[in-house]
């Protein structure tokens, strides 16, 4: 399955598929995203949802 996800306010959007997180496929499109360790645990990626509904995978939180 395939996903669209869409970064505020910069409007950026892209694809990701079901086995990637959003680095992982933030990367895969050669867009510049903040984060630290690309797994979710350090939380420099973290983000919020503002409509659509996610997964948190291992090492995630939802504080």
């Amino acid at each position: 399955m395939e996903y669209e996800i869409c970064l505020e306010p910069s409007g950026i959007c892209f694809k990701a598929d079901d086995r990637q997180n959003v680095v992982e496929a933030a990367k895969a499109h050669g867009i510049p995203i903040k984060y630290g360790c690309a797994s979710g645990s350090c939380g420099d990626c973290k983000g919020t949802i503002i409509s659509g509904e996610a997964e948190q995978g291992p090492g995630s939180s939802s504080d």
